[in-house]
């Protein structure tokens, strides 16, 4: 099965994510960025700055879901835990704006859509 372009940008930009943590992806990295750029998405007007902002949508929720991955809620609050909760949730609605506009750019076919999630651009009616 094919990865789409969104997808592979987004995987990507975790990965470098992943890397900035110290975490050994190197050979993973690698085949992505290879991938991105013998496809010809690298070097698409826009594309580099849709991936960047992908990278800093990615950045803040890694931010935001740190210490819960980490199971440290005590620490921090049910309070805030569900306020992360909420901010976590409008910077996917963001990342799914991105990953669709390098949809887009790259003239796929997929385009990410959440039905029945509150990340939704537009609520599903039942």
């Amino acid at each position: 099965m094919q990865v789409s372009p969104s997808e592979l940008a987004d995987r990507f930009t975790i990965l470098l994510l992943k890397l900035a943590h110290g975490m050994d992806v190197h050979d993973e990295l690698h085949a992505y960025q290879t991938a991105l750029r013998d496809e010809g998405w690298w070097a698409l007007p826009g594309m580099a700055d849709a991936v960047v902002g992908l990278f800093a949508v990615n950045a803040a929720i890694w931010q935001l879901e740190w210490q819960v991955r980490q199971g440290r809620e005590g620490e921090i609050g049910f309070e805030e835990v569900g306020r992360r909760a909420l901010a976590i949730r409008d910077r996917n609605a963001e990342r799914i704006r991105i990953k669709n506009r390098i949809a887009e750019l790259t003239g796929s076919l997929f385009r990410e859509q959440k039905t029945d999630h509150a990340s939704a651009e537009e609520p599903h009616v039942r």
